[in-house]
Parts: C-alpha cells; sequence; structure tokens
C-alpha cells in the first residue's frame, strides 16, 4: 500500500535527484535509495551486533584453539 507523504529537500539534492530520475520516476527513485540505506542500516547492525558477541566470546574461543592446537602431530 502506497502512502502519499510530502517531504523536505535541499534544492541541492533535488536537483541531483533530478539528474538521475525523470520527474514521473522521482518517488520511485526516492524509495529505492530509502530502502536501501534502510538495508545497509540493518546490516551495519548485524555486523555490529555479531562483532560483540565475537569479541566477548574471543578470549574463550582462543583458548580452545590452542588446546586444540596442542593436539596436533608436528610432522
Amino acid at each position: 500500500m502506497k502512502v502519499k507523504t510530502s517531504i523536505t529537500l535541499s534544492d541541492y539534492v533535488l536537483e541531483e535527484i533530478n539528474e538521475l530520475a525523470s520527474p514521473s520516476k522521482r518517488s520511485y527513485f526516492i524509495e529505492q535509495a530509502i530502502l536501501a540505506y534502510i538495508e545497509k542500516a540493518k546490516r551495519h547492525k548485524r555486523d555490529a551486533n555479531d562483532l560483540k558477541l565475537i569479541n566477548h566470546s574471543a578470549a574463550k574461543l582462543n583458548k580452545k584453539a590452542g588446546d586444540v592446537l596442542e593436539f596436533q602431530v608436528k610432522l
């Protein structure tokens, strides 16, 4: 469902949009740009959360890896 809304853009931003999209495609262009930004923000949030989890477990995981390496046979 589409909802009509109003936004305020600077002249510069509107000029840049107009160079990339015709007036009849402007709404679609803006919607796609916002969706791309939302996906990027969600990915950044997931990546930050993953990094937090990895860092939280790093010492324990490194110790386990060290223990496993002790069992390797030297050639």
